[in-house]
């Protein structure tokens, strides 16, 4: 929920900081991309709030199968450390690089209606 609320206040360097920045990216297009995902639905605060509440959690592995994999090596990081969400369309990757966790993945987690009571 961190992201989501730094990506809404506008705070790029403490959002930056919860995501893996693509390697090569220049940090002055960090932040357009943030308010871009916010923009798109990609993420909000309500929607990790449900995703939370109500979607399915585990490893990448267990939520994604092979798709795992192909998550982490985009990212650059190993798939044993990397946990998941996943709820309707919206999906969440985290990397646990030992001190915290960072998105490697937000997909439709703004999108998320607030009707559904039960996993899917």
């Amino acid at each position: 929920m961190a992201l989501a609320r730094a990506i809404e206040a506008g705070k790029v360097e403490e959002a930056s900081a919860l995501v893996m920045i693509p390697k090569g990216m220049p940090p002055d297009e960090i932040g357009p991309e943030l308010q871009k995902s916010l923009e798109r639905g990609e993420i909000s605060v309500s929607g990790v709030e449900k995703l939370g509440k109500l979607g399915s959690f585990g490893t990448a592995r267990e939520i994604f199968a092979d798709r795992a994999d192909h998550f982490a090596q985009k990212a650059g990081v190993d798939p044993e450390q990397c946990w998941a969400f996943s709820f309707q369309e919206a999906e969440a990757v985290l990397f646990w690089d030992g001190q915290t966790f960072k998105a490697i993945r937000f997909d439709d987690i703004g999108k998320i209606s607030g009707d559904d009571k039960e996993h899917q």
